[in-house]
Parts: structure tokens; sequence; C-alpha cells
């Protein structure tokens, strides 16, 4: 310390005195250092970093699915070991054109392409039109419906690709520490399982990764599922606690394992070109952004008649429901709002059949996806598809999920946004005579 800065710091203490204060000298203590990073977790960094580096990649990868969920193309009529299988192919050029083909033994294929301005996903089993957006900065911020599901197209491993830099983009660090497991041998290298808690609709991750090459052989994840302990205070939801408690034994890992890696790749130059089926044309959801979440309708005027289909494929217009007062739910399968309000509109639905209340809960995704996640929650509200989104244009769907209440005349009562609304919903059920319990 100079002769200055002694001189100061005694003129501040003596003033200190003089003011009835005590002064003391801060103890400057460690200096403030971040804690060094696993071994695990410099493992998992180095390998992102070598993804983020790579001009061009391809890959065969074979997923398969626990018993308990398998793809989202599985049906009742084919509920057989070769739906819980899917083999992908990805096509990867350097910043954001991919193209990802998802496939089943049994036929039913899943397609998402980048050609680096828009994406286009688009599948051969549902009614569903093929939808285009624009093209993500990166595949590691593909956020389309198929590039997030895990039972579509979703992986950890796309965001390998946006390096370290969004490491905390991929692990959740905040929960578990990042480490190593079992070490294997593959391609004549040692390879590490690294365990993390990931983001997104992975949750708990295990991926194997090589010690020299940093390339990734296998991820396996959980999907988040809660443990027993867990599934046990989830308030208001019997339905969890009987599947958790029947498949408390049965193995819920998904499994991705890596073969025929190219780095870099020799890709056609097709490879991204945005080819839709055959007699479709794309639904191009960025005319969404040009809407705001209003009410198609003032309150008390007629609501637009709307067109869907039940998921046999049978088609039902709003107007036919005249006589009675309607509950129309707009949600999406892959947004847990959307899905967290299902329970209690099936609950509306049982308590206002016999006062006459007729409900439809409507979705704009491919109706397999929504007859699994239907099936496997026990709900038994009339579930219908807006295959060709015009339910999605009329009512100036933006945000999911949207509730609306029509009395018997078909005129808007309510036009309700965003989930957590129950009691919204229930007081504009009351003013059209369905009283609640």
């Amino acid at each position: 310390m100079t002769k200055l800065a002694r001189f100061a710091l005694a003129g501040l203490a003596f003033a200190g005195i003089l003011c009835g204060c005590s002064l003391e000298t801060p103890d400057a203590g460690p200096p403030d250092t971040a804690p060094a990073p696993s071994a695990a977790a410099v493992l998992l960094k180095k390998s992102m970093d070598l993804y983020a580096s790579m001009p061009s990649f391809s890959a065969v990868c074979r997923v398969t699915f626990p018993a308990a969920t398998g793809p989202i193309y599985e049906t009742e009529a084919n509920p057989d070991q070769s739906n819980r299988e899917q083999v992908r192919k990805l096509n990867f050029q350097k910043p954001n054109r991919f193209r990802v083909v998802s496939s089943s033994p049994s036929g039913f294929e899943i397609t998402t392409i980048s050609n680096g301005t828009s994406v286009l996903e688009y599948d051969n089993f549902s009614s569903t039109m093929p939808i285009t957006d624009s093209a993500p900065a990166t595949i590691a911020t593909a956020d389309s419906a198929h590039m997030r599901n895990p039972r579509a197209s979703g992986s950890p491993l796309y965001a390998f690709f946006g390096g370290s830099s969004r490491y905390g983009e991929l692990v959740e660090d905040t929960i578990g520490d990042v480490s190593f497991g079992n070490e294997e041998r593959v391609n004549g290298e040692s390879a590490h399982v690294v365990n993390f808690r990931a983001h997104a609709n992975f949750g708990h991750v295990q991926a194997l990764i090589g010690e020299t090459t940093g390339l990734v052989y296998r991820i396996q994840y959980d999907g988040g599922l809660p443990s027993d302990e867990l599934t046990e205070h989830v308030p208001g939801k019997a339905r969890l606690l009987t599947v958790a408690a029947s498949s408390r034994n049965t193995p819920r890992w998904t499994e991705e394992t890596y073969s025929n890696m190219r780095h870099p790749a020799s890709l056609s130059p097709t490879a991204f070109r945005l080819d839709p089926p055959k007699g479709t044309i794309p639904f191009d959801v960025r005319v969404l952004g040009k809407k705001i979440p209003r009410a198609p309708v003032e309150d008390g005027t007629p609501a637009p008649d709307i067109t869907v289909e039940r998921l046999d494929g049978t088609k039902v217009r709003l107007s036919s429901l005249k006589g009675h007062p309607v509950l129309i739910y707009f949600w999406i399968p892959w947004n847990a709002t959307s899905t967290a309000g299902l329970a209690n509109i099936d609950e509306y639905a049982a308590e206002g059949l016999s006062q006459g209340l007729k409900v439809m809960v409507v979705s704009g995704e491919n109706n397999r996806e929504v007859y699994a996640h239907i099936k496997e929650n026990r709900y038994t509200f009339p579930a219908y598809i807006d295959a060709y989104h015009e339910a999605r244009e009329e009512y100036n769907l933006v945000t999911f999920p949207t509730t609306v209440v029509l009395d018997a005349s078909g005129n808007l009562v309510e036009y309700i946004t965003g989930g957590m609304k129950s009691l919204a919903i229930r007081d504009a059920l009351e003013r059209v005579g369905i009283n609640l319990g």
C-alpha cells in the first residue's frame, strides 16, 4: 500500500471515530474463481466443439423407444415391437442446412428439411398438411414440431452442433453434476459414458463419447420422466399415479445408436431441396406471426363455423352442435401448457354432459400423436383434428391453449388464451347454463 493510500485510510478511520462509527478494513478473501469443470464436462465440451467445427456430417441413427411410449406413429391397430424402433438418416451442412428422415419398419416416415432459408416438415401417414417455416440459425436451435419431439425426430445430438459456447443450452447443471459412467471400447478407441441432465424434452442423458475422436456413438435419455417419489406428489393426477405404478419395472430409456458417421460428408446437391409430397400445398406458419391472439368476432355474435375431423376421419361441423353450449379447447401435444389443461377439460366434459354441454378438443397435429397422448392419459373427451388448419385461421390461433365458449345459439361468449385459466373457463360455462361442481 502506498504512503498516500495509508494516509487516506487513516483519515477515514479518524473520521469514523469522530462520528461514533467504526471502520473495518475488508478482508479481501480468496479471489473469485469458477469451479473447475469435471473431466466429464471437459469431454462433453470437446465433443460439442468437434461437431460445431464440422463443415458437413452424415450418419445413420437407430432409435429404440421404451415400451411405454414408442414413436408418434404408434397406433392401437399396430402396437407390435416393430413400432418401438426407428431409423433416422441425418445429413447436415454447416451452418443450417439439414435433412432428417425418420422411418419405421412398418413404412411410416417423418421428414424435416432445411435449405438454409426455410424448413419443411411432413409425414406419410397423417392427414396433416406439410408445414413450412423459417430455417433456424443452426440445427442446434431447430425448434420445429418434429425436431423438438423425441418421439418424432428430436435428439440431444443437435445441440452438439452449437459448440461448447451453447453448453448451458444443452446441460441443466443446476440439477445435477456432469459425471462419468461406464467406459467402453468402440471403433478401436476408449469411450466414456457422460451423465448429465438436459434441458427441453430429454431429461437425464447418458452420452457415450469417444475419448480421442469426440464422436457420439450412443445417447440414452429418459425424457424427464419423474421418479416414483416425484410422481406420487403430482397433485390431482390419479391417472399419472396409475401409469407410473404399472411401468415402474418397465425400461423407460430411449436409446439412439449412431453408425456410418462421416465428416466431412459427401452430400448430393439436391439433399436439401424442399420437395413436399406430390399433390400437397405446404402451410406457411410464418403468416401466423402477422396475427395477434384476439377473438375472431365480438362477444354475443355468431362464431365462425369450422369443420374438423374425428380421430377416425369422420368430418364434423361446429354448426351441427347448435342447440347446446359448446366448449372448444385448441391445443398442441408437444406444448406442456396445452397438455396440462387437458385433465380439467376432461372433467368439464364429464360433469357437463348431463347438462347438455358439448366439448371439442381440437389439435392441428397429426392424429396418431393426438391419439397416443389421449390413450396414455385415458381421456374420454371428444377429440378432433384441424387437418387443414381451418380452425387456426378462423379463430386466430397464435397462443396455445386457446379456449372458446359458445352459447346454445352458436354465439361467442368467451375467448380465453393461455393456460391456467380454469376459473375463467368455469365462469364462462356458468354464463351459458353449465354449473360444475
